[in-house]
């Protein structure tokens, strides 16, 4: 990161307004508690009109405006003036936009105060830490601020204001504030809301008395790109994995121990660490992180409460949300604490109730505090869930189901969204339970997965002669697994097939056998595909796969797949060298937390030397679909007919389930005769 110029900042509240204009724009000055309790505020269309009304109040107040745009109409309560006594101010549902990341970088002091020259300085070096982290991973250029008493950086987003986007926004925040936080500067959490104000730079920030040591200093610009690029909302994910969404400080199972019982365990255990204190917390930095090994594990490690109870954290991209039970786990902490730690019991203070006649006082206890979940409601991740993975066929939290009788096109499916998650930059691990090494080989090179994009499919065969762990159901291997992912990066894991990977005997089909399996994916911790089967006298599009109703009921999502049987195909149409085209139409059959999707179709051409690829439906650039309109705008066809217009005018072969599948797909855009075959299609 290049040195901030604090030696000649920038003080010019115009061209920082400027900064975040855009056409159209309407921001709030706000000078809150101005004369001790009333507030001023004001609504403004123009940066140099803002400038200007707000020169009058410099160094009487601290001065605030709203980084987001709000909506236009607001600009009727104070017209470009600032009204000294001012009614209600922006809320979080008056923004219009989300175009501003505000990171907050503050000295620890007492609040009311302004900060000395040694706290101001220690803010500016995290900010620069966390610029340089964040340039590092791809972040383009902010716009930093010297705010007064601390550092600002201004990131340029372009989100709606949803609850999605303040997800990724405090999720961000939360990730930089554990990973940088310390016992001086701290990053603000509670910034991350639409309606956030921010200090209008080039003012004097006016808090308490100014005094030798703690003077009032005018807020600065300190650093303004040519060009501000909008941080893509892959980066904000990031930082805010979908995987799963665990605190970034997790407590454990393991608390109301005596002082130093994690140390103890780690020596007995072998772990190397240093030992340092912050916020009345214990903490073991280890000398080797297990979620990055050999890769320096900086400030990583294990801690232990003030209150007995076991902590850990992560810094690092693929340890992002790892807590204790997940230190535990890996550094082979296994079983309960050594027996010499727990011999003394840890006590709860007694607590003195008093009343205007009597004081009653309890009596010490031993048993602990309870420890299931160690978690409140008000900690609980919430909001609107993340989009689905590949279009709306997979859940990013938890398991997918996909069933389908045996040679429908389950594998393929499969292979097909495994091919779209590695080219989204996910990392998948295949567990091919019924060693179809070869079927998978070649079915994912001709579906076009890129080859520099093929090492970010794992794949491994539990039954295979390659697998050198300890064989058996997913149960049996989850713990392999999970520590085989972590150790890879993988994102995304597929389980082919659920039948081969429960365990075997009475129990196949059966609820055990499905709480079994449920579990050992919740031991892994990743979100899943499973291929499932169904009974061979099922129905069409049955509502569960074989197996216990509970393979459904534990699923987050299911989709049950048919094929789509061709119509007749007319003589005159008959081509001997047409590839196999395999059509299928995907029911979403259960969808936990959002709204059942729509019947999707998916076609595959399968060619005589073996390949395949996924039929894009783009014949010359142009979709099926549109070309289907065309041919259509004369009257109602029959499928082979539509197929043959579309490879007239085209000169491109286009099968009958190709044009099926596209007819499907267009949301009601075209319409199917009923009554006796040969079916028509026609615009509806």
């Amino acid at each position: 990161m290049t040195a901030m110029q604090v030696d000649a900042p920038a003080p010019d509240l115009r061209t920082f307004a400027a900064a975040l204009w855009q056409p159209g724009d309407v921001r709030e000055v706000r000078i809150p508690k101005h004369d001790g309790r009333r507030t001023a505020s004001g609504y403004f269309d123009d940066p140099d009109t803002l400038a200007q009304a707000v020169g009058a109040w410099d160094g009487r107040a601290c001065i605030y405006l709203t980084l987001n745009p709000v909506a236009p109409a607001l600009l009727a309560r104070a017209a470009n003036r600032i009204n000294v006594s001012a009614g209600p101010t922006t809320a979080d549902t008056d923004i219009v936009r989300r175009r501003w990341m505000l990171i907050d970088v503050d000295p620890v002091r007492p609040s009311g105060i302004s900060a000395t020259v040694a706290e101001n300085t220690a803010a500016r070096d995290m900010a620069r830490d966390v610029r340089a982290h964040l340039t590092e991973l791809g972040w383009p250029a902010p716009i930093v601020t010297m705010t007064g008493n601390g550092y600002a950086l201004l990131y340029r987003l372009d989100l709606p204001n949803d609850a999605a986007s303040l997800a990724l926004v405090n999720g961000a925040l939360a990730y930089l504030a554990a990973r940088f936080d310390s016992q001086e500067v701290t990053i603000d959490r509670t910034v991350g809301n639409a309606a956030r104000i921010g200090a209008a730079v080039g003012t004097v920030k006016v808090k308490g008395d100014a005094t030798p040591d703690r003077p009032h200093r005018r807020s600065a610009l300190i650093q303004l790109p040519a060009d501000l690029h909008v941080v893509p909302v892959g980066h904000l994910h990031a930082l805010t994995p979908t995987v799963s969404t665990p605190t970034m400080l997790q407590l454990s199972q393991d608390r109301g121990l005596p002082a130093g019982w994690v140390g103890d365990w780690l020596d007995r255990a072998g772990v190397t660490y240093r030992v340092g204190e912050r916020k009345g917390t214990t903490w073991y930095r280890l000398a080797d992180c297990p979620f990055h090994p050999g890769e320096g594990a900086g400030d990583c490690g294990v801690g232990e409460a003030a209150d007995g109870t076991g902590m850990g954290h992560c810094f690092h991209n693929r340890g992002v949300g790892m807590g204790w039970r997940d230190f535990r786990a890996s550094l082979r902490l296994e079983g309960a604490p050594p027996i010499s730690i727990i011999t003394t019991p840890h006590l709860v203070p007694p607590v003195t109730m008093t009343t205007t006649t009597t004081t009653t006082t309890t009596t010490p206890v031993t048993t602990t505090t309870a420890t299931i979940g160690a978690r409140t409601a008000a900690d609980l991740h919430h909001g609107t869930p993340p989009d689905q993975l590949v279009g709306p066929f997979l859940t990013p939290e938890g398991a997918t189901v996909l069933y389908a009788r045996g040679g429908t096109g389950k594998g393929v499916t499969a292979c097909y969204l495994a091919s779209q998650l590695v080219a989204a930059d996910q990392v998948v691990m295949i567990l091919d339970y019924e060693g179809h090494e070869r079927e998978w080989g070649s079915r994912l090179r001709g579906l076009g997965v890129a080859p520099e994009h093929l090492p970010r499919i794992h794949y491994r065969a539990p039954f295979g002669v390659d697998w050198t762990a300890e064989t058996g159901a997913l149960s049996k291997v989850a713990g392999l697994v999970r520590d085989d992912a972590i150790a890879l990066g993988v994102t995304y894991l597929i389980v082919d097939s659920y039948s081969v990977a429960t365990s075997n005997g009475d129990t196949m089909g059966g609820e055990a056998a499905a709480r079994e399996y449920f579990s050992a994916l919740a031991v892994i911790g990743l979100p899943s595909l499973t291929i499932a089967h169904v009974r061979g006298d099922s129905g069409r599009f049955p509502e569960r796969p074989f197996g216990s109703v509970f393979v459904h009921n534990l699923a987050r999502e299911t989709w049950a797949a048919e094929r789509i049987g061709d119509d007749p195909t007319e003589a005159d149409e008959f081509n001997p060298y047409q590839p196999n085209v395999v059509a299928l139409e995907l029911r979403n059959k259960k969808a936990n937390g959002r709204a059942a999707s729509a019947a999707q179709f998916l076609a595959f051409s399968f060619f005589a030397d073996g390949t395949i690829e996924a039929n894009d439906g783009r014949p010359g650039g142009r979709s099926v679909a549109d070309l289907a309109a065309e041919v259509l705008a004369d009257g109602p066809l029959t499928l082979p007919k539509i197929a043959a217009a579309i490879r007239e005018d085209t000169g491109q072969k286009v099968s009958v389930d190709t044009v099926r599948s596209a007819l499907g797909r267009a949301g009601g855009r075209f319409v199917q005769s009923a009554g006796k075959r040969p079916r028509t299609w026609s615009i509806r």
